[in-house]
């Protein structure tokens, strides 16, 4: 028992002088080993970039789907995705969804789902004395938007249902519009602005979001009443199609909503068995879905060229090992002459190939974080995890001990007189 401290120490003072011993060799010749570490650096680029760009990809459109809530489907004219061969004039004949079908569905789906109907479109401009916001979204609901749609009220308040039932003409904004009409946000609350010529109070502000890949952030819209929108627009001319929001309660499934609404629909638009939809149900977990598959092709591919890159940088590194067991051919002899073991000679060249990896992936990794950096200041989030920096490193350190192993193990085999006699 009492020798077992001693080993331990013994081992990790081998393991430091062949630490120490692979840095003196790579200060030793740096051209080469910067030429070695080349291909490793930019093997991990490649593999730790795609990694990150698919990860905050897949987040933040998680992110911008999860706002406007994940489990909820959408009954509507089009489909969110195209399949088959539909001829696109079936599409466009069908129907727009009816404010009176908004009203049946939500009885019949009373105690089983939240149901909302929307229409979203771009306005003109909002205005208020001399500020204009240009081009501003405009979302007409109906009751329970608040309930299918995540958002925070940074001032006043949402509509009552006398607000929606009545058709107020009231408007709650997000936090760019109320920064372009106001000069503090909290200020706008009261204050009548105009959309298009027409009269809207303000009376609330929401929270600011942030902006997001699929654009679904409430910071650029406005959310009016739908009973009052329908007075001043052609609802269902120009592309101005409501859609009904359905949003399953807590202990129901997403799959058994989609069949009521699917046969509650039917049976509104009075569908004759074996006769086709005329509507679509949707799920924003198909776009997920979609994105999800681009980001495997994406990731396989940034993987193979990152592989390419490496087993590259994996030869190379193998090369300079040989040549370096072959330049201290004779130091080599001279340690095992004086007691140096096989196993002191094999870790002191493996752990130089694993150093020289590692500080290829420490290049490779300060590419990425450049990288980043001009994305973030761009205005793409993009984060680098240390999920992904402990995977670069465990890459090169696997690299390391492929590459290392032979020539390590070629000089610790080395017969100690024919390695001193060696020039």
């Amino acid at each position: 028992m009492s020798n077992r401290p001693t080993s331990i120490s013994l081992s990790l003072q081998i393991i430091w002088e062949s630490i120490r011993g692979a840095f003196q060799a790579i200060a030793s010749s740096k051209l080469r080993s910067f030429l070695s570490t080349l291909g490793i650096s930019i093997g991990i680029f490649c593999i730790i970039l795609v990694f990150t760009l698919v990860d905050s990809l897949q987040r933040n459109i998680h992110n911008s789907i999860d706002a406007l809530g994940s489990n909820m489907v959408v009954v509507q004219k089009w489909p969110f995705l195209f399949g088959g061969e539909y001829p696109w004039w079936k599409f466009i004949n069908r129907p727009i969804a009816k404010y009176s079908e908004f009203e049946k569905l939500s009885v019949a789906l009373k105690d089983k789902a939240t149901c909302c109907l929307q229409l979203n479109y771009n306005a003109d401009k909002f205005k208020y004395e001399s500020n204009i916001v240009s081009n501003p979204q405009i979302i007409a609901c109906t009751s329970n938007y608040e309930k299918i749609r995540n958002f925070d009220i940074a001032y006043g308040r949402f509509f009552s249902e006398l607000d929606f039932f009545t058709g107020s003409n009231a408007a709650v904004i997000g936090n760019d519009i109320a920064e372009g009409l106001f000069t503090n946000p909290e200020t706008a609350l009261g204050k009548t602005i105009k959309l298009d010529g027409k009269k809207i109070v303000v009376i609330g502000v929401i929270k600011k979001e942030g902006s997001n890949l699929l654009q679904t952030s409430l910071d650029g819209a406005a959310i009016l009443t739908y009973n009052y929108i329908k007075t001043i627009i052609a609802v269902g001319h120009n592309f101005m199609e409501p859609n009904i929001y359905v949003k399953p309660m807590a202990n129901v499934s997403m799959e058994y909503v989609k069949d009521e609404v699917r046969m509650n629909m039917r049976a509104l638009r009075r569908l004759a068995p074996g006769v086709d939809d005329n509507f679509a149900v949707n799920e924003f977990s198909m776009i997920t879905t979609a994105f999800d598959s681009l980001f495997k092709v994406l990731w396989i591919v940034g993987t193979i060229v990152g592989l390419f890159s490496i087993i590259v940088g994996c030869f190379g590194v193998a090369n300079i090992m040989f040549v370096s067991v072959k330049e201290r051919t004779n130091l080599i002899g001279i340690q095992k002459s004086l007691g140096a073991k096989n196993n002191f000679i094999l870790l002191q060249f493996l752990v130089e190939a694993i150093v020289l990896c590692i500080m290829g992936a420490i290049i490779g990794l300060i590419l990425v974080f450049i990288m980043v950096a001009i994305a973030k200041i761009s205005g793409f989030a993009v984060e680098l995890s240390a999920f992904n920096i402990t995977i670069a490193f465990l890459i090169a350190f696997t690299i390391g001990i492929l590459a290392g192993i032979i020539p390590a193990y070629s000089a610790s085999r080395l017969d100690p007189v024919e390695a001193i006699r060696s020039k």
